[in-house]
């Protein structure tokens, strides 16, 4: 589903990705783990086409997205939940998700068909985080920080992805709360969504994906299925101490 390939990106003379080779096939959730620095937020920033100078290949399903805008990136099928949320603090819960389906919205998505396939994945967004059916009406800067990320989560899924892209979503949560976020993360991939996963707690993380990658001063390291890493000697070294395995 999404190819990258000797891809090289930074901000102003800053090179932080640096030939940066991974792949996502379709149904997987693949995580990307690696120290504070590393280039995890940025590869997903490139993805998205957030970011100018890009170097390589960008292919999402075949097509070359390296030089495209965001806005067509997320028509094609990608989303992101950034690690900062991104929400809109003094709208409520409800505008908030339905900025997800602004896109689906436009043109086509006037259709009164179109309109009922959208309210379904409200529904489906309300199955996943039931909390969320009896906050609609709240602005979003007045939840808990758990349930402003089931806000951001659903948002994004309101876009109908083929790709998610998730940054960090267990930062700041409560044990129970990362329990219940990525259990909703499980869900929707079950449902067909294909998951790339930035996130610190490595142990959470290579325990959720199928596969995943380190990454380490912007470049691959190493790769594996997530067993194969969770049992790799420097992996357990680095990422999988007692530090690490707390939630």
């Amino acid at each position: 589903m999404l190819e990258i390939g000797n891809l090289n990106a930074g901000y102003g003379q800053v090179e932080v990705l640096k030939g940066i080779d991974l792949e996502v096939r379709e149904g997987e959730i693949v995580t990307l783990i690696g120290p504070n620095g590393a280039g995890k937020t940025t590869l997903l920033l490139g993805i998205m086409g957030f970011l100018n100078g890009l170097r390589g290949k960008i292919l999402f399903r075949g097509q070359d997205i390296l030089h495209a805008e965001t806005e067509a990136i997320v028509g094609m099928g990608i989303s992101m939940v950034p690690e900062d949320r991104g929400l809109f603090g003094p709208l409520s819960v409800s505008e908030n998700l339905m900025l997800g389906a602004y896109l689906r919205l436009q043109g086509k998505g006037k259709s009164k068909e179109d309109k009922a396939k959208i309210q379904a994945d409200l529904e489906e967004v309300f199955n996943l985080f039931p909390i969320l059916k009896s906050r609609l009406k709240q602005p979003v800067g007045t939840l808990s920080g758990g349930q402003q990320q089931m806000v951001a989560i659903g948002r994004a899924f309101m876009s109908k992805p083929r790709l998610l892209l998730l940054d960090e979503p267990s930062l700041g949560l409560a044990p129970l709360v990362i329990k219940e976020i990525f259990k909703a993360v499980t869900v929707l991939n079950q449902n067909g969504v294909t998951v790339l996963l930035v996130e610190q707690n490595a142990n959470l993380a290579l325990k959720l994906a199928h596969r995943g990658y380190v990454i380490e001063n912007g470049r691959i390291v190493l790769t594996g299925t997530s067993a194969e890493l969770l049992n790799h000697q420097e992996v357990k070294q680095a990422y999988l101490g007692k530090s690490h395995e707390a939630g």
